[in-house]
């Protein structure tokens, strides 16, 4: 039987977050409901990194806007190649939208149980094929 005060338990979240604070603040709250963190990676190169060198995929990956939006797309392609949900952190106001794909996004201000809430619904949402 799962506990349900760790809703995360083993589940593995690659976290690529340039604000040393907020990453820190995010790690924490995933990792208080039982989830595993990779990361954070705080640059391109640093996601990119990371994620070539996984030897199982994640079962989320959670990324800044800032560094998702940046250089063309670039992080976007190592991300989709995880074949893992991403949710993004926008910590900033954007003037217009930006197509991201089907990912969720977090607006700031928020807390760290949004975070591991959204997770939460990954977990108990139906397996589907990746």
């Amino acid at each position: 039987m799962e506990d349900a005060s760790l809703p995360l338990a083993g589940k593995l979240v690659l976290l690529i977050e340039e604000d040393t604070f907020l990453a820190g603040y995010v790690r924490d709250g995933i990792a208080g409901a039982g989830g595993q963190i990779v990361g954070p990676a705080r640059t391109i190169e640093e996601a990119e990194g990371l994620a070539a060198r996984m030897r199982h995929p994640p079962f989320a990956v959670v990324a800044s806007t800032s560094l998702f939006d940046a250089d063309g797309g670039r992080l976007n392609g190592a991300v989709q190649s995880l074949r893992a949900p991403v949710l993004l952190l926008q910590k900033e106001v954007r003037a217009g939208p930006i197509e991201r794909g089907p990912h969720d996004t977090l607006v700031a201000p928020f807390a760290a149980y949004q975070v591991v809430d959204h997770l939460r619904r990954l977990a108990d949402a139906p397996a589907v094929a990746r």
